[in-house]
């Protein structure tokens, strides 16, 4: 398709960890300037179709194309990336292959970050598994790009904050990042 990606998620961490159940994948995409409409277009040549009916609506909203193959039923997850990190993440992806499919997966430290970044539960088992596999990391990529997005979202909710009119003026919104 030419679409630049890295696989995320629990299939990432399936190879850069302790495998756990997933039961869906994940992936990050650089879209470039494809619109929602012609990413969803392009995926049902692959026999993917949207998993709700305001696909592209919720993509614009959120940075996320919600997906679901039509042949098994697998969930597929794509985050829009645009942000330089997401760049970066995509440049710096290995080659990794599963029953005899290859495709790029983010390094252990991008994977991390992402980890970090949304810091639910079961991110939090996936880092310490990681770190736990992979005992050689770049922690000062890590920290830094933990810390720039750290500060780039604290900055977009103080925008937020800022500039809701009305009944919302003055209040932090939690503004859609992925």
């Amino acid at each position: 398709t030419g679409i630049r990606h890295v696989v995320i998620g629990g299939v990432a961490q399936a190879i850069l960890g302790k495998p756990r159940i997933t039961e869906d994948v994940d992936a990050v995409i650089l879209a470039e300037h494809r619109s929602p409409h012609e990413l969803i277009d392009e995926a049902r040549r692959y026999r993917f179709k949207p998993r709700r009916e305001n696909a592209a609506e919720f993509a614009i909203t959120n940075r996320i194309l919600l997906l679901v193959h039509e042949d098994d039923g697998i969930p597929v997850d794509l985050s829009l990336g645009f942000i330089l990190f997401e760049e970066e993440m995509v440049e710096r992806a290995t080659r990794s292959s599963v029953q005899g499919v290859e495709f790029p997966i983010a390094t252990p430290e991008d994977f991390i970050i992402m980890k970090v970044m949304a810091f639910r539960g079961k991110d939090v088992v996936d880092i310490e598994s990681v770190l736990d596999v992979n005992k050689k990391l770049d922690m000062k990529r890590v920290r830094y790009w933990v810390a720039s997005l750290a500060a780039a979202i604290e900055d977009l909710l103080l925008i937020a904050e800022c500039s809701l009119p009305g009944e919302w003026e003055g209040q932090v919104r939690y503004l859609p990042l992925r």
